[in-house]
């Protein structure tokens, strides 16, 4: 009889309202390859996420994972190691990914000494990470010298080290697949098993699979079957989408809660230009806004209006991406996603680590950078007023183009490629 390896592997990372949910969302999605990867060898992957505070509970559940809250606070990982380490040996893990800017070498050489194979998301090099697997998916790389500074450890082959865009890890709605029918049978169980949708719903549920629906469509009938409760942070869209017929929509997003108010100054802006308004006509803008975003009383005055449609905590993010003929984004995940569903944008940025992303797509000639809106806002504003004027000026010939060329330069697989080298470190 063969012996199945058991992958017991946990994923520490946080979602809150400081830390947005891009990184607790990639790691999801290296999560998904790692099970698809074990299912594929015969093998099984037990996978548990961790975090300081409870903002993981729906996030992993809602993608059938078990999660561990810790307590702890989010911003001082050293007061966590204890309980890191008693809960890893409690449930035999032996490989941890670590998602935080907040780590120290003290950190680091804790886990280590405890026994654990580790796995960091990186992306500006603070100092010499003591792990087994190093990942920085960012252009930035070429700046942080990685190379050298890791090079004995290259050398004797006690590091493995994971560097540009061929690591972008994308999930699968943005790359245009649909869900194998187990993966679709496997989330809606979780669903079942968790209460949030009775048993009534098969039928429904098999007449969609029926007709070859994706894992992002059952996402949405799952959601339209959740009891509504004003505590709930599943799926809120404020605002009704239109069937546009003169004009074009603008995704505009600016990621967690958005303390700058950046995406409505820059709604703001663009619809006190004559131009770009005229073309939109009938168009919408598309806010993706993080669970924790407040919209103000001129915001909520913009979506009844029907000018703006908010969709808050989705998941069916490349659907919402794909009704919009240009977007306005900060540098970072976003832009490769929008690359994949071939939707023009103009980048900004408001954090140190976005800059290398920001550039990249700039110096490809594939969106252009309008500059940081922590030292220069209204220069920022007005640089992206002059790009969406000439996407506008382009024409949907152009912009299309433009779009073919983005879709081409991700291929899709980088999640693949991780949740090989984490399954074999």
């Amino acid at each position: 009889m063969d012996k199945h390896k058991i992958n017991r592997i946990a994923f520490r990372v946080d979602v809150n309202e400081t830390v947005a949910t891009g990184h607790v969302m990639r790691c999801l999605t290296i999560a998904d390859k790692i099970k698809k990867f074990c299912d594929q060898t015969g093998d099984i992957a037990d996978i548990t996420f961790i975090s300081a505070d409870d903002g993981i509970m729906s996030f992993a559940r809602d993608n059938g994972y078990s999660y561990h809250v810790l307590g702890t606070a989010w911003d001082q990982m050293d007061s966590e190691t204890e309980l890191v380490k008693a809960f890893v040996k409690e449930n035999y893990i032996d490989k941890i990914v670590v998602d935080s800017y907040q780590v120290t070498p003290a950190y680091f050489k804790v886990l280590k000494e405890a026994g654990l194979k580790i796995f960091y998301i990186d992306d500006i090099n603070k100092f010499h990470y003591e792990v087994d697997g190093l990942l920085n998916y960012s252009p930035s790389y070429v700046n942080c010298g990685y190379e050298e500074e890791y090079k004995e450890e290259l050398a004797a082959d006690k590091i493995r080290i994971l560097l540009g865009t061929d690591y972008v890890p994308l999930r699968d709605q943005f790359l245009g697949k649909k869900g194998g029918k187990m993966a679709i049978l496997e989330k809606v169980m979780n669903q079942m098993l968790s209460g949030d949708v009775d048993f009534d719903s098969v039928d429904e549920i098999d007449g969609l699979l029926e007709s070859g629906a994706s894992v992002e469509d059952i996402d949405k009938f799952l959601q339209s079957k959740k009891p509504n409760e004003s505590s709930s942070v599943s799926d809120i869209t404020n605002g009704v989408t239109r069937n546009v017929v003169n004009g074009l929509n603008i995704f505009v997003t600016s990621g967690g809660s958005d303390p700058l108010n950046i995406s409505e100054k820059i709604i703001n802006k663009i619809s006190a230009d004559e131009a770009i308004s005229k073309t939109m006509g009938d168009g919408q803008f598309h806010l993706l806004a993080g669970r924790s975003y407040q919209a103000s009383e001129e915001m909520r005055a913009l979506i009844n209006s029907g000018k703006v449609v908010m969709h808050q905590n989705v998941t069916n993010v490349a659907e919402i991406m794909k009704l919009c003929q240009m977007a306005v984004t900060p540098a970072g995940t976003t832009l490769y996603e929008l690359c994949a569903c071939g939707v023009p944008a103009v980048s900004y940025t408001f954090a140190d680590n976005q800059d290398a992303d920001a550039n990249f797509f700039a110096d490809k000639g594939l969106i252009s950078y309008a500059g940081d809106f922590r030292k220069d806002e209204e220069g920022t504003l007005n640089n992206i007023i002059q790009s969406l004027g000439a996407l506008c000026w382009f024409g949907e010939g152009m912009r299309k183009d433009i779009g073919a060329q983005q879709k081409a330069l991700i291929d899709g697989k980088g999640a693949e490629r991780i949740a090989f080298e984490i399954v074999n470190l």
